[in-house]
């Protein structure tokens, strides 16, 4: 009975906690640089943005608004911000 008991005992630390204590770590890390570097990104706003979406012509809107452009660029925004967060990380990339 011991040996089933440290048996399990012996998963639970090795599978359960030591991988949900490094998986929280790693969050926290990958928030903070996130929000470090929003913090250094403060002059790229909804502001600067829409003065530069404002010189567009119509025909050129049109063409965004036929491929999504408002669904597509937010994704590939973040789809690149992941990328660099995960390269950077020692322990994944």
């Amino acid at each position: 009975m011991g040996a089933l008991l440290t048996a399990v005992v012996g998963f639970f630390v090795r599978s359960v906690l030591l991988k949900f204590v490094s998986f929280t770590v790693l969050y926290l890390i990958v928030s903070a640089f996130v929000s470090y570097v929003m913090g250094k990104l403060s002059g790229v706003g909804p502001a600067a943005l829409d003065s530069a979406l404002s010189a567009w012509t119509p025909a050129m809107w049109y063409f965004a608004d036929l491929t999504l452009f408002s669904q597509g660029i937010p994704a590939i925004i973040s789809a690149y911000v992941l990328r660099f967060a995960i390269r950077r990380l020692p322990v994944i990339g």
